[in-house]
């Protein structure tokens, strides 16, 4: 017995009417030279942010000297060095995962910026959205874990090569770096002194990258930690980023000018970027109990990298009241600080 299909025509009125077939679009090219160029500015803006003022120089000399005798670079060098392969690992992090998921990313555009890191960072556009909430995850938590995993092995060893230093030694106007519950344990087991050291460059360069780990964990707005709280929690997300963002803006009243500015200004930049988190492609594949323990574990480590009050300027109030302290400063004994070129050749070895 033989049975032979039926034959229906274009339009036969019993089919279906044709899917349409969706638009191709043109795959934007990577601009390749924009980003070698912003990441090499961005390095060279790391080693200038490092450069140490010479006695009687002004700012304009400090900003210009590096133009007349390049060498002042080479004491940049090292955190430079440190603090870009930290942030380019961060961002690879990102890029790879999302490639490997489909997800349509740019490469990681460099900022740099005047300021005591010489960089604001680096982003990255995502195009397109992931098409589940795992891959989204996926692609949110191996930045933050890639960067981690260069930034404690370069803040241990730098922890361990830097300069023992007395709390009465520090001077007002000089910074003072807050610490973390991991950068403290760090501190505990290879730190000479605790945390009263003179950083090493490359423990600096590792303290900014896990401080640059915790900016990108808060989970809100479009944050890393925000795509692992809409992984989690769905549109419960846009919720807890109101809550986080008015905490953010609290706890910088609180802590009030010079050490909670920083909240503030961070807490009303999401604000401006909106808080609203886009949904990913098909919302009815929920997390596995695998991948949601991987969401609490990013989560964990914001709480293990977060840093109340980052920085803070040295004043006399937080001085201790000595005659060492009450000397003038030439007349105080300070440790010496690392030339550029011992720095620079400790840092190969």
């Amino acid at each position: 017995m033989t049975w032979e299909p039926e034959i229906l025509s274009a339009n036969d009125p019993h089919l279906p009417p044709p899917r349409r077939q969706p638009e191709k679009k043109n795959k934007p090219k990577q601009r390749w030279f924009l980003h070698l160029l912003l990441f090499t500015l961005t390095f060279i803006s790391a080693m200038w942010s490092q450069i140490q003022p010479l006695p009687g120089e002004d700012f304009f000399e400090l900003i210009t000297g590096p133009l007349a005798n390049p060498e002042r670079l080479m004491h940049g060098l090292p955190f430079a060095t440190t603090l870009m392969a930290i942030l380019l690992a961060h961002e690879m992090g990102h890029y790879l995962t999302a490639r490997r998921y489909g997800v349509d990313q740019s490469l990681p555009y460099f900022i740099p910026a005047p300021t005591i890191f010489g960089t604001l960072g680096a982003i990255i556009l995502m195009r397109s959205q992931p098409e589940t909430r795992r891959d989204l995850l996926n692609v949110a938590v191996m930045g933050p874990y890639a960067g981690i995993i260069l930034a404690i092995p370069a803040a241990a060893w730098g922890l361990a090569h830097s300069i023992p230093i007395e709390p009465e030694q520090m001077q007002p106007g000089q910074l003072w770096f807050g610490s973390s519950i991991l950068f403290s344990f760090l501190e505990n087991h290879f730190s000479p002194n605790g945390s009263d050291v003179m950083l090493h460059p490359v423990a600096f360069a590792g303290w900014v990258g896990m401080f640059v780990t915790s900016l990108n964990l808060i989970p809100a707005a479009q944050l890393d930690g925000g795509h692992v709280a809409y992984s989690l929690f769905g549109r419960w997300q846009e919720m807890i980023s109101r809550i986080i963002v008015l905490g953010l803006i609290g706890v910088g009243f609180y802590l009030g000018t010079g050490k909670g500015t920083i909240w503030i200004f961070w807490g009303i930049l999401l604000l401006l970027f909106g808080l609203r988190h886009p949904p990913v492609q098909n919302e009815s594949f929920p997390l596995s109990k695998g991948q949601k323990a991987n969401a609490i574990f990013a989560l964990v480590l914001f709480v293990l990298t977060f840093i109340p009050v980052p920085i803070e300027i040295v004043g006399l109030d937080e001085i201790n009241k000595n005659p060492a302290q009450q000397a003038p400063l030439e007349q105080q004994e300070l440790p010496a600080v690392p030339s550029p070129e011992n720095a620079a050749e400790e840092f190969k070895l």
